[in-house]
């Protein structure tokens, strides 16, 4: 029942976004009387060669602004220490995400030392989050990488 609900709520939220049992998924039920509780947010980590990516940050247009995807992201911050943790993102949404533990990456190093080591740069971003990055940015220009710094 539950996964049935979060792929139409997706379908209904972020039309490309396709859910897959392989991700780690948490959400925010709405309970109301007389009716059945309906998800009203949700977050999908995929795990990605030794990485995870946060993708799908999404809340229902009627429920934005009252904190629901700052839970979200409290909630799986475990999740997101536990392994090298990375996101995409627009611009304007870098404020939000650094406020739960995310920096952003310099791309423009990454791009200027694509031929060299990257000693730091490679560590803290590794080349197959970098590839996905640089496949996505091809279709939204103005794209910002990520990474999970923790929070505190």
């Amino acid at each position: 029942m539950l996964w049935s609900q979060l792929k139409h709520f997706y379908r209904q939220q972020l039309a490309y976004a396709k859910p897959a049992l392989s991700e780690l998924i948490a959400f925010s039920l709405l309970h109301q009387a007389d009716m059945q509780p309906r998800i009203v947010a949700a977050v999908r980590l995929r795990p990605y060669e030794g990485n995870l990516l946060l993708t799908g940050l999404v809340t229902h247009k009627d429920f934005r602004n009252q904190g629901i995807a700052g839970e979200l992201l409290t909630l799986v911050q475990e999740k997101l220490a536990a392994q090298p943790s990375f996101l995409f993102c627009s611009p304007e949404l870098n404020d939000f995400y650094q406020r739960y533990g995310f920096e952003r990456v310099d791309v423009e190093q990454l791009n200027a030392e694509s031929t060299d080591t990257k000693e730091g740069a490679e560590q803290a971003t590794p080349s197959v989050i970098q590839q996905k990055f640089f496949t996505y940015k091809k279709g939204q220009a103005n794209l910002t990488l990520m990474s999970f710094k923790g929070c505190g």
